[in-house]
């Protein structure tokens, strides 16, 4: 297995890991006014979901993250941040590659058939959900047949169709062709479903703590707003504590997902409203509690004017991007918003990205 010492500095590991705090952390802890900890989970095996880049030939298929500010793909076979799952996945879909003459996808040309690959890890089982991305089904049906008789590792198999020559990695259109439908991981204290189209947190053993975190801060009987709510896994975790719980989300395939999990239980009232975040503040007047858990650029601008106007008491912003998290803090600041608690989790060892937990207080 490769160590971190001879890595490539991949676009996963961009400042390397050796590296024992991100380079931002003291100045995340300033513009908190506090010092806040770091939770640092496991620098080997936490990667539990990954999308990699296919390029090469047929006869030498490159597969791995592009190195950081370029599309040259840096092979992360034996990568010691994927799960041992990933890797081994890694080998199993290079040979099968091969051995199909299947061809990568070239971007200069804009041919060839394999784009790329995304492998999500089942943590009770440690199979792989396997999503493989190409311009056209038909050229990929053998490859992914020959993967699924060459291999028990997979927990499933998908093939999702991308012709666009965009920097978007996956298309709309969808086929399920082996295994399982959904993937059902546990995170928390919720069981939740997951269709390959759904975002997922890839460092999931620090995303328990996250929750964990989150609980403290949630009274009981609370009616709960979330906002950027994926499949639901946050909610789906409190769900002893709210009162009633409303979510926002506007990815269809996490929807679905959600749809899938809330199928199998029982809960208290609890509605999913699939809509973009900039319309969220249609449902605030009914909310205690408003969570918030936005992509890297932040909230919507629609949305971050709703909160200053929010009638809700407590506010908890989970943040990816410190920079767009300023931006936004600042205006909650403002507007009389007050940072009550924090908490800073390094989810992406050897880079720069942390995640900014955060329960604001309204003084209004």
């Amino acid at each position: 297995m490769k160590d971190f010492s001879t890595c490539l500095n991949c676009s996963g590991c961009s400042l390397g890991f050796e590296i024992e705090t991100p380079p931002s952390y003291s100045s995340i802890c300033d513009f908190l006014g506090r010092s806040v900890p770091l939770i640092v989970g496991d620098k080997t095996g936490w990667r539990m979901k990954a999308k990699l880049a296919i390029r090469g030939t047929s006869d030498a298929p490159q597969i791995g993250l592009f190195r950081e500010g370029t599309h040259e793909v840096v092979d992360t076979t034996d990568c010691p941040a994927n799960h041992p799952s990933i890797n081994e996945a890694v080998k199993t879909l290079r040979e099968a590659i091969i051995y199909q003459r299947t061809k990568p996808y070239n971007e200069a040309q804009r041919s060839g058939d394999l784009r790329y690959a995304q492998f999500f890890v089942c943590r009770e089982s440690g199979q792989v959900q396997l999503v493989l991305v190409c311009r056209e089904k038909e050229s990929i049906e053998k490859l992914a047949q020959d993967l699924w008789n060459r291999s028990n590792r997979w927990h499933s198999i998908w093939i999702n169709v991308q012709p666009s020559s965009t920097n978007q990695i996956l298309g709309n259109e969808w086929h399920h062709c082996f295994g399982e439908a959904w993937l059902w991981q546990k995170m928390g204290r919720c069981k939740a479903a997951f269709h390959p189209g759904a975002f997922a947190q890839a460092n999931l053993a620090l995303f328990d703590r996250i929750l964990e975190k989150i609980e403290e801060w949630v009274p009981e009987n609370v009616r709960l707003l979330e906002i950027y709510a994926g499949v639901g896994a946050i909610s789906l975790h409190l769900a002893s504590l709210w009162q009633s719980a409303c979510l926002i989300e506007e990815n269809p395939y996490a929807y679905l997902s959600f749809q899938q999990t809330v199928s199998k239980q029982r809960l208290n009232p609890i509605q999913y409203i699939q809509a973009d975040a900039a319309k969220a503040g249609d449902y605030f007047e009914e909310a205690e509690l408003i969570l918030v858990d936005p992509p890297r650029k932040g909230l919507e601008p629609a949305l971050l004017e709703s909160l200053q106007k929010a009638k809700a008491k407590t506010l908890i912003y989970i943040s990816c991007s410190f920079k767009s998290f300023q931006r936004d803090a600042r205006q909650l600041l403002s507007s009389g918003w007050v940072i009550q608690d924090a908490a800073l989790y390094w989810l992406f060892p050897g880079t720069d990205h942390v995640e900014i937990v955060t329960k604001w207080i309204s003084s209004q």
